[in-house]
């Protein structure tokens, strides 16, 4: 493995990455042991994602033009995007992104749903 000197410690390639990626996701170290060999990498959720279909989304998506096209979610497809570009187009290296964008998208949707379900018919 290729290391290169920050300060007084090497840098990995596992620790360029995620230098790399922490300004796309908040990735958070957590030690699972008392031994630095054993970590676990665990994404936070982001404030965008957590909830795609709240009042200010929902207000903007009913109130947009007919022709117009709006996606609570399109940071996390912003993301994705760039996950892409910045590893040259390999899908395995972003599939975190992808399931992302997944969720959010799916969430979006089940929320929509139950949302006009409580409107009813003639709401």
């Amino acid at each position: 493995m290729k290391n290169r000197e920050s300060g007084n410690r090497a840098v990995g390639t596992s620790e360029k990455r995620r230098a790399k990626d922490s300004n796309h996701q908040h990735l958070h170290l957590i030690s699972t042991c008392t031994t630095p060999v054993q970590q676990n990498y665990i994404m936070s959720s982001d404030k965008s994602t957590d909830n795609p279909w709240n009042q200010e989304t929902s207000q903007k998506f009913e109130s947009k033009r007919p022709g117009e096209y709006f996606d609570p979610c399109q940071e996390a497809a912003s993301r994705s995007l760039k996950c892409l570009a910045r590893n040259g187009g390999d899908r395995d290296m972003c599939t975190d992104y992808f399931q992302a964008y997944r969720d959010c998208k799916k969430q979006w949707i089940e929320q929509r749903k139950e949302s006009k379900k409580k409107a009813g018919w003639f709401a």
